[in-house]
């Protein structure tokens, strides 16, 4: 038996703790109060914004702590309600022995305008992130659903190193990222370290509306 025979049996990989990411809905329709808030934000406090190479990838709102307004008192109640049991389902914690418990930091909106998409990034310095759609993408091809896509550890390790993910094979853990689709009134809520893309929005006449927010 050669020395690679027995490097070979000598090796294994194991694939351990899997990436949780927590989805439910809102189910109702929004408030009067809170479309009325809306409509001020989206048609007069938005700014452009910028990625990699000076491309605009979308519009967003000025105020980055949009869920502190009392018009939204209602859906910052219902997002911090699920913050809470994605650290007791996912962490386990027990808040009767802990003062800890997760609180929403900054929170802005974000609109993608047809041919407007966030590339592959992750938020920093915070514990748990997530999005609540205020208006997701409508009549789709059936295969490409509106939603967020979330990308294998791998991929992020591949851009560090500025290796192209494309000429390099698949394996179960740098396989295709996975696409989570949503709805209106849907709340997604992942590790804030985790890659994850926002899609093209390859409509003609339609704007993609979602609430971002991370929390500590």
């Amino acid at each position: 038996m050669g020395e690679n025979d027995i490097k070979k049996q000598l090796s294994s990989v194991a694939a351990i703790f899997p990436l949780p990411i927590y989805k439910t809905n809102i189910v109702r329709e929004f408030t009067k109060e809170e479309q009325d808030e809306l409509d001020v934000i989206i048609s007069e406090q938005l700014t452009e914004f910028y990625g990699e190479e000076s491309i605009r990838t979308k519009n967003i709102s000025i105020d980055r702590y949009l869920l502190n307004r009392k018009s939204f008192l209602s859906i910052h109640s219902f997002i911090q309600h699920h913050l809470k049991e994605f650290a007791t389902t996912v962490l386990g914690i027990d808040a009767t022995k802990t003062n800890w418990s997760p609180h929403i930091t900054q929170s802005w909106l974000n609109v993608y305008k047809p041919g407007h998409y966030e590339p592959p990034h992750r938020h920093y310095n915070c514990i748990i992130s997530g999005a609540f759609y205020i208006n997701c993408l409508k009549n789709l091809p059936h295969d490409k659903p509106d939603g967020i896509v979330f990308a294998p550890t791998s991929h992020s390790m591949l851009e560090q190193l500025n290796i192209d993910r494309q000429t390099v094979q698949d394996t179960i853990f740098s396989d295709k990222p996975c696409h989570t689709p949503v709805v209106n009134g849907d709340l997604v809520l992942f590790p804030s370290s985790t890659q994850h893309v926002v899609t093209l929005n390859e409509t003609s006449n339609q704007n993609r509306i979602s609430l971002s927010f991370n929390s500590t």
